[in-house]
C-alpha cells in the first residue's frame, strides 16, 4: 500500500450500509515504513516510494533547441529564481460510479461507468477478464463532469464491478460518495521550477533555461503526459531563441497525478509569465512591453518551436497576430488608466492589483475519431460516436453539422455519445478534441450519406463510417417517360436523378464480367417466374433465357425501371 486511499478490500454487500459494516469489521495489520511527500523529497531519495526505483525518478523528459549554456553566458542579464505550484485535488461534482450486468446466457457483459473514455474501457475488461471483446458492452450516460480525473482508465473499481458481476451472477453497483473520492482519486500540479533566464536591456529574451521537478504519486498510470504538455507549451507565444527544459517525473506517497483541468498547461503558463513579470521588474519596465518584445511577429508565421509535443509532432504555430491581441487586451481592460486607479486605491487605504497571463494552448490530439450517420425512412437522422459527454454541448452541436450538412431540421437529428452498442472504437474526450475530432469526422459521414442520396459511388474517407437505411425518402426517385424528377425533399441534389444520363454515366463506370450478366439475367427470370423444368408464366419457356426479352431492354433504353 503506497498512498492513503488505495484500495486493499472489497465488499460485496445486499446495501451500501450493510457493506461499510463488513469493511469496519476487517481488521488490517500495517508496518509503517517511512513516507515520501513532496517532490524536494522525492528528489532527496532518502527514502523510497518502490524498492525497485532507488531514486523515486519515474521518468526524466529533456528537450533542447540550442546551447542554452553559452547563450546564458553571453546574454547581457540573467536571472534565476525557484517556484512552486501546490497540488489540486480533481473534484466534480459527480463523482464516480460503476454498474455491471452479467447475461450467462450467452456470455454478455454490460457495464455502465462513469468515464471519459468508454471504449477504452470496454477493451481493459475485455482483456482483464478474458472476454471477447465483441460480448462487452460499455455505456457512459451522463456522468456529469469529469475534468479529467474520469479520463484516467480502467479505474479498480471498472474491472472488480464487472468481475463481481460474472462471479454471483447478479447486478452489481458502486457509487463513489465524497470523501472517497478526494482520497483516493486523482490529483494534479505539484511541480517544483528551478528557471534561469537571460535577456538584454530591453527585455528581449535570449536563453530560458526551466529544469521541473513533477510529482506523479505513487504510480503513473497516464504516464507522464502532464509533465510532457508543461515543457512544451511553455514557450506560449512567444519567440525564445534558445530554450532548454528537463523534466524528471517523481514517485511520492500520494495520490496518482492525471490530466485535470488544463493538463499541465496552467504550469507551464505560471512559469513564463513569471519569467516576463521578473525581467520587467528588473528593468522597471511595463510588463505589457516586455511582453510585447517578446511575441511572435505576424511575418513568423508558420513559427517553429523545435519542440515535440505530447503526440509526437511538431510544435508548430500555423498563424495568428499576437500583438494586435495585446493591443486589443490593453484598451479592453484599460491598461494605461491602471497606475491612476491603483493610486487612487492606496489613497483609500486599498491595494489594488493588475496583470495579465498570455498562452498558447495544444488542442485536439489525435489520433483519431469516427462518426456514424443513418438515415431513417421516416426522415429522423441517427447520429453517433465513441466519444463521452460531460456536459459540454456536444449533442447540440453535432446535430447542428448534420442538419446543416443533410438540410434537416435539428429537430430531427439524435445524437448518441459513449455507447458501444453503437460505435465501438474512440478515443475519449479530452484536450478539446471532440468537435475537431469527432466534429469533422461526423460532417464527413453526412456527407457520404448526403453523397449516396444522390447516387454517387464515391464514399467519405476514413475514420467516418455511414449507413443508408431509408426507403421512403428515396433520392432516386421515378417519373413519368419524358418527365424530370428531382429530390423535393433534400437539397443535396445538385441535378435532378434518375435521368438516363445518370444511369449511363453509371454503366459506363462499371462493365460487369460475364459471370456478374449471367447470374443477374438468371435472378431477374427467377422474379418474374422462370424455373426449371417447368412452363413459365410469360412465354412458356421451360429454361432461363440466354438473353434478356427485347421489350425488357427496349424499356431500359427509354430511361424507365422495372423493378
Amino acid at each position: 500500500m503506497n498512498h492513503v486511499g488505495e484500495p486493499i478490500v472489497m465488499v460485496v454487500a445486499t446495501d451500501r450500509y450493510v457493506a461499510e459494516d463488513v469493511a469496519e469489521r476487517i481488521l488490517v495489520t500495517y508496518e509503517e515504513l517511512p513516507v515520501v511527500v513532496g517532490v524536494d523529497a522525492a528528489r532527496e531519495a532518502t527514502h523510497w516510494v518502490h524498492e525497485d526505483v532507488p531514486d523515486n525518478r519515474a521518468a526524466h523528459h529533456h528537450q533542447e533547441t540550442g546551447d542554452v549554456e553559452a547563450a546564458l553566458a553571453t546574454s547581457p542579464r540573467t536571472l534565476s529564481w525557484t517556484q512552486y505550484i501546490e497540488r489540486s485535488a480533481s473534484m466534480p461534482m459527480e463523482g464516480r460510479g460503476v454498474h455491471a450486468r452479467w447475461d450467462p446466457d450467452d456470455g454478455s457483459l454490460r457495464v455502465h461507468t462513469a468515464t471519459q473514455a468508454s471504449t477504452s474501457v470496454r477493451a481493459a475488461i475485455a482483456a482483464k477478464l478474458e472476454l471477447s471483446l465483441d460480448r462487452v458492452e460499455v455505456i457512459a450516460p451522463d456522468v456529469g463532469g469529469g475534468f479529467g480525473v474520469k479520463i484516467m482508465h480502467p479505474w479498480p473499481e471498472e474491472l472488480l464491478v464487472p468481475m463481481a458481476a460474472i462471479a454471483l451472477g447478479a447486478d452489481v453497483k458502486w457509487a463513489e460518495d465524497r470523501r472517497e473520492h478526494f482520497i483516493s482519486s486523482a490529483h494534479e500540479r505539484q511541480q517544483r521550477q528551478d528557471i534561469t533566464v537571460g535577456f538584454d536591456d530591453d527585455g528581449r529574451i535570449k536563453a530560458l533555461d526551466v529544469h521541473v521537478l513533477h510529482d506523479n504519486g505513487a504510480y503513473t498510470p497516464y504516464g507522464i503526459i502532464v509533465p510532457i504538455i508543461t515543457a512544451t507549451q511553455l514557450v506560449g507565444p512567444y519567440a525564445i531563441p534558445v530554450y532548454r527544459v528537463q523534466v524528471e517525473s517523481l514517485y511520492t506517497n500520494t495520490v496518482i497525478v492525471t490530466p485535470y483541468r488544463g493538463a499541465g498547461r496552467p504550469q507551464a503558463c505560471y512559469a513564463m509569465e513569471r519569467t516576463m513579470d521578473r525581467i520587467a521588474d528588473k528593468l522597471g519596465l511595463d510588463p505589457a512591453v516586455v511582453r510585447e518584445r517578446n511575441l511572435i511577429q505576424p511575418e513568423q508565421f508558420p513559427y517553429d518551436h523545435r519542440l515535440t509535443f505530447q503526440d509526437g509532432r511538431p510544435v508548430i504555430y500555423d498563424s495568428g497576430d499576437y500583438p494586435g491581441l495585446l493591443d486589443k487586451l490593453r484598451a479592453l481592460v484599460g491598461w494605461s488608466e491602471a497606475d491612476a486607479l491603483r493610486a487612487d486605491a492606496r489613497a483609500r487605504g486599498k491595494l489594488l492589483g493588475i496583470g495579465m497571463a498570455l498562452y498558447v494552448e495544444g488542442t485536439g490530439p489525435g489520433p483519431y475519431e469516427g462518426g456514424h450517420v443513418q438515415v431513417l425512412g421516416s426522415g429522423k437522422v441517427l447520429v453517433s460516436t465513441g466519444l463521452t459527454s460531460q456536459g459540454q454541448g456536444h449533442e447540440t452541436s453535432f446535430a447542428q453539422i448534420v442538419a446543416d450538412e443533410l438540410g434537416v431540421p435539428i429537430s430531427d437529428v439524435e445524437v448518441t455519445t459513449g455507447d458501444t452498442r453503437r460505435f465501438p472504437y474512440a478515443v475519449g474526450t479530452f484536450a478539446s478534441r471532440a468537435a475537431v475530432m469527432s466534429g469533422n469526422a461526423i460532417a464527413l459521414a453526412a456527407r457520404g450519406c448526403a453523397r449516396r442520396r444522390c447516387g454517387s459511388r464515391r464514399t467519405c474517407s476514413r475514420p467516418t463510417s455511414t449507413t443508408w437505411r431509408s426507403t421512403t425518402a428515396s433520392c432516386r426517385s421515378r417519373g413519368r417517360r419524358g418527365r424530370r424528377s428531382r429530390c423535393a425533399r433534400w437539397r443535396c441534389c445538385p441535378t435532378p436523378c434518375g435521368t438516363r444520363s445518370t444511369r449511363r454515366r453509371s454503366r459506363r463506370r462499371s462493365s460487369p464480367s460475364r459471370a456478374t450478366t449471367r447470374s443477374r439475367r438468371w435472378r431477374w427470370a427467377m422474379r418474374r417466374g422462370w424455373s426449371t423444368g417447368t412452363t413459365t408464366r410469360r412465354s412458356g419457356r421451360r429454361s432461363p433465357p440466354a438473353r434478356m426479352p427485347r421489350w425488357w431492354r427496349s424499356t431500359r433504353r427509354r430511361g424507365r425501371s422495372t423493378s
